[in-house]
């Protein structure tokens, strides 16, 4: 008895259903083979192949469905998907505009052909469409929240706010457009703002979990740790595999001082997560319980306290707002009260070293000149003092510089709280850096033999894929490259955010200048204070708590004298890191 095509499709379209997607295509080839006007296998030979990333076989596939059905719609999106995704556009347009104009009433088409211009940076054509997309009626969410995305992208916030206002008119209760101009709010400063749209979306939409999770995080971020935690437990409690919300109940918990509570949210996040670094580090910390003994050595490093207090002598007079960023132990402050300012904002994050550093002021007899606000700097408004701040004094560098938050600090100091011309200082800095071998350090970064036994295990209180801060002179090592710039920063005018997952990055070639293993690339700062005065973490300056920073890679390379090098140098606002590219000859 002869089987039909369909009969042979029905087995492909089982086997598909099952998880089997090589039976599933060798049915539905098949199928095509016993009536080659068998459309439906043409279109599901494509969803197999595209789906296991043969994108031109489901180009293939889906033209010949597209030659028997050619008014289908489905099959033209699945095309501009296709072509889209190998970067032929043009083919991708085309495609989408014919399944647009057979049948106006369907958004899908003139949607994923918003994505093709974006994809292929023709921005103005996807706002073109965009806004033809929000006439709509009824009024189409998705068309206002991508206009919203794509001018925030483009850096034009204000179109953003204005896009989200509009769609809040036409519907006032729309959970994604509260929530996106909460974010909006929240990156302008203006608090107040995002809390009430925050607060607005959970409260008319109680059971969405990115209300819960949005506002809850956010009122971690503003100190108010019991009113987030509940929002992230209630939406924790909808979807319990979400490894971000654990990660902000662990910091929440860290906050608060409930170390065994963060470290079981920590390690709830890396187990749902494995690939996420930032889980893994806020356990590594939270495991160590990290105490900051360089306090005690930054007060110590009288080269640097002296360099500060000439740059702040000669910035503050009279009529000086000083606004000291991450005070700690008050001593700036101090400096600056003592060249005669008017007014002196500290701020400490810590409660414990805000409490410290309120009692060392009134010590000193200048409790009357500097107040203490005991929150991130980033929390602090312009309506957190009378006036604003026309000095701006800040020490939160770490041996890489950038490791403790300075950038963002400084602007979001600069944009949100301080006077124009502000007198920054430090005013900017460079990074530089030398290839290094360290056979000591080596051996424990990462941990694996030691003495002839497996001390991997060990290997999880170290905090993976980060520099560590060490003394090059108090270790046996040889640079096996000259100096060479890793990066400039100018505190007084930053470049726009680079968060965390992106990178700005550069290709450095080097000459090894001595033969070795390569373990990883040293590197240290010069800070200038302003034009003329200068303090650097290099190696041999005493008394330099900074010390240098170390990146280790996994595994060490012998290299020659002679060799060249192509090593990539990538940062962000606050993590910088080192890709080997080429070793030649």
């Amino acid at each position: 008895m002869e089987v039909s095509a369909e009969q042979i499709y029905n087995k492909g379209v089982q086997k598909h259903r099952e998880g089997d997607l090589e039976l599933a295509e060798f049915f539905y080839k098949k199928a095509t083979d016993a009536d080659e006007r068998f459309s439906q296998a043409y279109i599901n030979l494509g969803g197999i192949y595209f789906s296991r990333g043969f994108t031109y076989k489901a180009i293939k596939s889906w033209n010949e469905a597209l030659a028997l059905e050619p008014e289908s719609i489905d099959v033209l999106i699945n095309l501009g998907a296709a072509y889209a995704q190998v970067q032929q556009f043009g083919e991708a347009e085309s495609v989408l505009k014919q399944a647009m104009e057979l049948d106006l009433k369907r958004t899908e088409p003139a949607y994923n052909l918003v994505n093709v211009y974006l994809q292929s940076g023709n921005v103005s054509k996807a706002l073109e469409l965009l806004h033809t997309l929000m006439q709509e009626q009824p009024p189409s969410a998705v068309a206002f929240l991508t206009t919203a995305q794509v001018q925030a992208s483009l850096g034009d916030v204000s179109a953003a706010t204005e896009t989200l206002q509009q769609l809040l008119k036409k519907i006032p209760d729309q959970a994604e457009g509260l929530l996106n101009l909460g974010g909006l709010m929240y990156e302008r400063g203006k608090i107040p703002e995002a809390q009430d749209l925050y607060h607005r979306a959970v409260s008319l939409h109680p059971g969405h979990f990115a209300a819960l999770a949005t506002y809850g995080k956010f009122l971690c971020e503003q100190g108010d740790m019991g009113n987030g935690l509940m929002y992230l437990e209630k939406a924790s409690g909808l979807q319990p595999e979400d490894w971000s919300i654990e990660l902000y109940k662990g910091n929440a918990f860290q906050d608060l001082g409930q170390f065994e509570k963060a470290i079981a949210s920590y390690r709830k996040a890396v187990a749902l997560n494995l690939g996420e670094i930032g889980a893994r580090k806020n356990l590594s910390r939270a495991l160590s319980r990290f105490v900051p003994p360089w306090h005690l050595k930054m007060l110590a490093d009288h080269p640097r306290n002296e360099a500060f207090e000439r740059a702040i002598a000669k910035a503050v007079g009279p009529e000086a707002v000083v606004l000291d960023i991450g005070t700690g132990s008050g001593l700036l402050s101090l400096m600056a009260a003592r060249c005669g300012a008017k007014k002196v904002i500290a701020c400490e994050q810590s409660p414990y070293l805000a409490h410290t550093a309120r009692e060392i002021i009134a010590k000193n007899g200048a409790a009357a000149t500097i107040e203490v606000h005991q929150k991130k700097s980033t929390r602090l408004t312009a309506d957190s003092f009378m006036e604003k701040p026309n000095v701006l004094v800040a020490e939160i560098f770490d041996a890489g510089l950038i490791g403790e938050g300075a950038i963002p600090s400084f602007r979001h100091a600069l944009s949100n709280l301080c006077q124009e011309n502000c007198v920054v200082i430090p005013a900017r800095a460079q990074l530089v850096g030398r290839l290094v071998s360290v056979p000591g350090l080596a051996a424990v970064n990462p941990i694996k033999n030691v003495q002839g036994f497996d001390l991997s295990p060990f290997d999880q209180y170290r905090i993976p894929g980060e520099y560590i801060a060490e003394g090059l002179d108090q270790h046996r090592h040889t640079y096996l490259s000259e100096e060479f710039h890793l990066f400039s920063v100018d505190f007084r005018s930053l470049n726009p955010p680079v968060p965390e997952g992106h990178e700005v990055s550069h290709v450095v070639e080097l000459e090894i200048s001595n033969p070795g293993n390569w373990h990883g690339v040293a590197f240290w700062f010069h800070l200038w204070l302003n034009e003329e005065d200068r303090v650097s973490s290099a190696p041999g300056r005493p008394d330099n708590h900074w010390k240098q920073a170390l990146y280790f890679f996994e595994e060490p390379r012998e290299v020659k004298a002679g060799e060249k090098v192509r090593l990539k140098v990538c940062r962000n606002d606050v993590y910088v890191w080192f890709e080997e590219v080429s070793i030649d000859a």
